[in-house]
């Protein structure tokens, strides 16, 4: 989430206090964020976002290399939590219904951790509304085609619905059923409520039918339409295959659309300013009006780095392995103007 408010592009006008000496000390950290959204600041997920955790559990998926893990440690504030990612993922299905994860647990949002798997994502957050924290599916479909994200809003098919016995749900009157529009006996009904049913897939936006059928409306925009059976529902597409009589029932792999990028992100170390140092107590400081977050480092240093204002451009990267590792000068000159703004000497 971009940060509100406006923020401070310097000018070289007085740099006597910003670059005197030693006080840009030119080293350069580059961060790589991995997430969808940007991942907020340290400075920030220290106000209101996890203090500590600590892996109780773990299960680890050589496959893509990587851990779905069980969690507990404290808020910011000081109370408790646990955050049972594991113990989820196995009581909903596990790989059948997630595939293999694609991400870390990350804190993409304050106060919400988030896992990626091949065919959804999985946020730890309040509910609407607030209370405790819970899992919550995210509605993978929607992405890529329910209109979140920038996607086509596809909508739903009112004028395609099942005649066969199934069970109607949500606000769009389309079934769960064992049955496709064509009457072929396709087992979605079980499927669905075998591995959770609402909770797990959302509300159906289709009934089950081929892609190709001329009423039909829903389709993946990445891929050119064929005859294969499918439903739509706001976290997930149920496909039939009869080629594999020992599982027909497969989940689309919307978690390899709706997936983790990474963001290149520049923490700079200056000359600490005088008292503003880790034993004097210097504090930790995130500035939204300059657009920058600083705090006292060892070595008679100090970090500074962005918080994603609306004037810094964000730098995704489709390969974090070919991330720039060197300081972009307009950036590090702006980030120390900024920080100097506030404390005089650094």
């Amino acid at each position: 989430m971009r940060a509100p408010g406006y923020c401070v592009i310097p000018r070289p006008v007085d740099t006597s206090r910003a670059v005197a000496g030693q006080a840009l000390a030119r080293v350069l950290a580059v961060v790589i964020a991995v997430a969808v959204l940007a991942v907020p600041p340290p400075a920030f997920a220290a106000e209101s976002g996890f203090a500590t955790a600590q892996v109780s559990a773990a299960r680890y998926f050589p496959e893509l290399e990587h851990n779905v893990s069980d969690l507990a440690g404290t808020f910011a504030d000081g109370r408790g939590y646990t955050a049972s990612f594991l113990q989820h993922f196995e009581r909903t299905g596990g790989v059948e219904r997630w595939g293999f994860p694609t991400s870390a647990i990350v804190e993409e949002t304050l106060g919400t951790l988030t896992q990626y798997y091949q065919r959804g994502v999985v946020d730890w957050q309040p509910p609407p509304g607030g209370g405790a924290h819970t899992f919550l599916r995210r509605l993978a479909w929607d992405y890529v085609g329910g209109g979140l994200g920038g996607s086509e809003d596809q909508g739903v098919e009112p004028d395609l619905t099942n005649p066969n016995p199934g069970e109607a749900l949500g606000p769009w009157g389309h079934k769960a059923s064992n049955l496709s529009v064509e009457g072929e006996h396709i087992g979605f009904a079980d499927f669905f409520n075998r591995l959770g049913g609402v909770e797990s897939f959302g509300f159906p936006k289709s009934d089950a039918r081929r892609d190709d059928h001329p009423q039909a409306v829903l389709h993946d925009p990445t891929r050119p339409r064929d005859d294969r059976i499918r439903q739509y529902f706001q976290a997930a597409v149920l496909e039939y295959h009869p080629e594999s009589p020992g599982s027909p029932v497969k989940l689309r792999l919307l978690g390899d659309v709706v997936t983790t990028r990474a963001l290149r992100q520049e923490v700079h170390t200056l000359g600490a300013a005088p008292g503003f140092l880790v034993e004097s107590g210097g504090a930790v400081v995130g500035d939204l009006d300059l657009g920058a977050y600083f705090r006292p480092h060892f070595g008679d240093t100090m970090i500074v780095g962005g918080v994603e204002a609306d004037c810094d451009p964000l730098v995704w990267l489709d390969d974090a392995d070919a991330c720039n590792a060197h300081v972009t000068l307009e950036l590090f000159e702006n980030q120390g103007y900024r920080a100097a703004r506030r404390v005089p000497g650094a």
